[in-house]
């Protein structure tokens, strides 16, 4: 939500609770007076501390360290890089196809997550999720910690023929743009790293899209594939007897092959390199290839990143203690009413 948004929203709130403050002066006096000014003092004062937060107040950190030669990967430590995630959780995620244990897909893209936040330890973090549409899963955050968890028991949404049908690999890219516009307002001198993890495979009903980020708006990321040229079969439930049920075609199980040519024209289209994953691949070796115009790729003798320092959780402590005051304030009035009122 952009400032100038927050701040319209505040002096509405704001008038609002002064409004209040008016009808309940002209109604009180005395004791009941002083009391109602403290307890209307810290709801506002709470209301105030949320708008603040949602500015995600914070100071930047340019740090610097001489380089003689530019480098092709940024290191594991670099702080404060925004990275979204895009991952592909339609059900040609569960085809059977990954690797010589034919293990399925998503235990592929699960493992490549883990590794990029793991590579990352200091960047903030954004997980959308596509299928038939998009969602965000995991809004733009620091908190690595919680994402790792998270992603844990990561997996593709429930398969079935209309689901498949329906898979569409640019689905998401109208939350992208609205992520990579929300980070260039917070993080202004920070980079961005895409990474989108699926199959390439679009849908028989699906309508044809392409992903457009504006330009400046990424520095690097990779398009990862999963899956063999073969493809593999798509598992839908275990039988009563025990054996796996797969989606149906019209001449037996539905094979269901990568799209490679698809998720080239997405690398193509967000400016990054396209790699085929196989298990154990290291993700070293596709994170990240900094876009033309970075300060590492453009040939300075000078690399530079920008780490953050969020206040907005100040903030929203202050916010939740008088909230939950005034929370037991109000309840014990109810109570008292109640009891007040029995025969």
């Amino acid at each position: 939500m952009s400032p100038a948004v927050v701040a319209l929203l505040a002096l509405l709130v704001l008038g609002l609770r002064v409004f209040t403050l008016y009808h309940l002066s002209v109604r009180k006096s005395g004791r009941q007076l002083t009391g109602v000014l403290l307890r209307w003092g810290g709801l506002t004062l709470a209301i105030v501390c949320v708008f603040v937060a949602a500015l995600r107040p914070g100071e930047d950190h340019v740090h610097q360290e001489p380089s003689k030669t530019p480098p092709v990967a940024a290191p594991s430590d670099v702080p404060k890089l925004n990275i979204f995630l895009l991952v592909d959780r339609s059900p040609n995620s569960w085809v059977d196809d990954f690797g010589p244990k034919r293990e399925y897909r998503m235990a592929g893209i699960r493992a490549d997550l883990k590794a990029i936040v793991h590579q990352f330890p200091h960047a903030n973090f954004s997980v959308l999720a596509f299928g038939s549409t998009a969602r965000v899963d995991w809004p733009l955050s620091a908190d690595t910690w919680s994402l790792e968890a998270f992603l844990e028991n990561y997996s593709a949404f429930q398969a079935s023929p209309d689901a498949l049908d329906r898979a569409d690999p640019t689905a998401a890219s109208g939350l992208l743009d609205q992520g990579l516009q929300v980070a260039r307002q917070q993080y202004p001198r920070s980079q961005n790293l895409v990474f989108y993890l699926g199959e390439g495979r679009r849908g028989s009903a699906a309508a044809p899209g392409s992903f457009a980020p504006g330009p400046g708006l990424v520095s690097g990321g990779a398009v990862l594939g999963y899956g063999s040229p073969a493809g593999g079969q798509v598992p839908v439930r275990w039988g009563d007897d025990g054996h796996m049920i797969y989606v149906q075609g019209p001449d037996g199980p539905l094979v269901v092959p990568p799209d490679e040519g698809e998720l080239r024209r997405i690398a193509k289209q967000l400016s990054v390199p396209y790699s085929h994953r196989s298990p154990g691949d290291p993700i070293a070796a596709v994170v990240p290839v900094l876009a033309e115009g970075s300060p590492a790729a453009s040939g300075q003798t000078r690399s530079q990143w920008v780490e953050r320092a969020e206040y907005y959780w100040v903030f929203a402590m202050i916010a939740s203690a008088l909230l939950a005051v005034e929370a037991f304030l109000l309840i014990r009035e109810i109570r008292r009413d109640q009891l007040g009122g029995a025969p």
